[in-house]
C-alpha cells in the first residue's frame, strides 16, 4: 500500500497530491464532475479579463480558501509579459476593467462551476451576472474571441 502511494506522490507531484485530498474531502468540488453547480460565491478579485477568485470555503483545512475560475468558452487578451505586443496589454487592461465593472455594478452574481481546468490549477465555468452570462458579454463588447476547449487557433490581440 506505501508502495502504491509513493509511486502516485512520484507520477503526479505534490500539487497533483493535494487536489486527490481536495476531491476526496470537498462535496461541492465532487458536484461539478456530475452535474453544473451555481452558487453565489465571493468574487474576491479579477485576475484578468476571463479570470476571477472566488471564494471557496467548502475546501478543506489547510488549503487556501479561494478557487481561480477560468471563464468557459473565451479568450481574452493576455496581460503583462505575456502580450505580445502594447496594444494587446491595452485590451487585456480593458477587458479586466469590464470585468470588474460588470461584477461590482451587479446586483447578483452567480459562480457557474463546470469542470477542473487543465491548466494552473483552475475551475472552468463562468459567471451569471444579473441573469447573463460573462462569457457571452465579453464577447458581445468584443472584449474576448471565442475559445472552445482551446481548440482552434487564438486571435491576434496585435492587429
Amino acid at each position: 500500500m506505501l508502495k502504491k502511494i509513493i509511486k502516485i506522490w512520484l507520477e503526479l507531484g505534490f500539487f497533483g497530491m493535494l487536489m486527490i485530498i481536495v476531491f476526496n474531502y470537498s462535496t461541492e468540488i465532487k458536484k461539478v464532475f456530475q452535474t453544473e453547480v451555481k452558487s453565489n460565491y465571493k468574487i474576491v478579485k479579477v485576475i484578468d479579463g476571463d479570470t476571477v477568485e472566488f471564494e471557496a470555503l467548502f475546501l478543506p483545512n489547510p488549503l487556501k480558501k479561494t478557487l481561480k475560475l477560468r471563464i468557459d468558452g473565451v479568450d481574452t487578451p493576455e496581460k503583462g509579459f505575456r502580450a505580445k505586443c502594447n496594444k494587446e496589454r491595452k485590451k487585456a487592461k480593458l477587458a479586466k476593467d469590464f470585468t470588474s465593472y460588470m461584477i461590482s455594478n451587479a446586483k447578483e452574481v452567480n459562480v457557474v462551476l463546470k469542470n477542473w481546468g487543465k491548466w494552473g490549477g483552475r475551475i472552468v465555468g463562468d459567471l451569471e451576472i444579473d441573469g447573463k452570462l460573462l462569457s457571452k458579454l465579453l464577447i458581445d463588447n468584443r472584449h474576448a474571441a471565442v475559445y472552445i476547449d482551446g481548440k482552434g487557433k487564438k486571435r491576434d490581440w496585435c492587429k
